[in-house]
This record gives structure tokens, sequence and C-alpha cells, in this order.
């Protein structure tokens, strides 16, 4: 069972698998790559809250792809959402009360399913309201650097061509 937190994409059946592996072997699931004296674990109600990060992760990133995709940025464009979700990563992690109760009434909406979804449609201005103008500007360099080094390194092959 695979996750790649750097190619982030949200799957639910992955997480509801290591729950159901978890219940069936009657023990923690361990993780962790370092071997340490007392191995990590979690428990059930810890893998329930990581599957409502992993939704409200997925959420962000979503919107933060329409986000960037609607900036048109071409080349850059991958290296922005990379960046852009390490900074969803670290701002998630300290949530205004106020930020915190939207997300919350937001994944609430989205386990919901109603046919309207107004908090949905707040999320964009949200997104761009947690993250702070230096996370914006580190989005927009990664972009450029990405750009200007697939710009560059088109015009070295073709020099030495």
């Amino acid at each position: 069972m695979p996750f790649d937190w750097e190619t982030f994409n949200y799957d639910q059946n992955w997480l509801q698998e290591a729950i159901q592996l978890e219940a069936a072997s009657e023990q923690d699931v361990q993780i962790g790559g370092v071997r340490t004296s007392r191995p990590l674990s979690i428990n059930p109600t810890q893998l329930q809250d990581q599957l409502k990060r992993v939704k409200l992760l997925s959420i962000l990133f979503g919107e933060l792809r329409h986000l960037l995709e609607r900036a048109n940025l071409g080349a850059g464009t991958e290296a922005a959402l990379a960046q852009g979700r390490q900074s969803i990563q670290a701002r998630v992690a300290q949530l205004s009360s106020e930020q915190q109760k939207y997300l919350e009434a937001l994944l609430a909406e989205e386990e919901s399913n109603p046919a309207e979804k107004p908090l949905r449609l707040q999320l964009n201005p949200m997104l761009c309201s947690l993250l702070t103008e230096s996370d914006w500007q580190e989005i927009a360099q990664a972009a450029m650097n990405s750009i200007q080094t697939r710009l560059l390194e088109q015009v070295i092959v073709r020099q030495s061509a």
C-alpha cells in the first residue's frame, strides 16, 4: 500500500484498507522508516483523525491546483503546486479558531454530499487568505525557477546540437 506525500493524491480507499489490515492483524500499524527502541504505532482513532486530515488536504490541494491552472503558469505549475502543498501543510498545522471551524464545517459538508455546497464556494478566498504573502511569493518563485530552468535547458541543448 504505497502512499507518496510528494505526489499526494487523496485516496480514501488506501486509508480504509490500512485500517482494515490493522484490525485483521489485531496489531498496531507500524510507521516510520527509522528503527527505534519503541516502535511507533497508530491506533484506530488516530487513523480516523489522519483520514480527516487527508480529506482536508485533498480538498485544499485540489483548490490550489485549480487556482494555479487558472493562473496559467505553464511549465511552472508543478513546481508551484509542490511548494504550495508544503505551505498548506504548514498552515493547516497552525489554524486560527475561525479557520478551523470553517474547515471542519467544509469537511462535514463534503461528507453529507448536499446538492449545493455553499462552503465549497468560499474555499478559493479562504485558501488565498490561509496562505501568507510570503507563501504566495515562494509559490511564485518556485514556478519562475522551474520555467527558467526549462528555458535554459532548451537553450543549452540547442546550442550544443
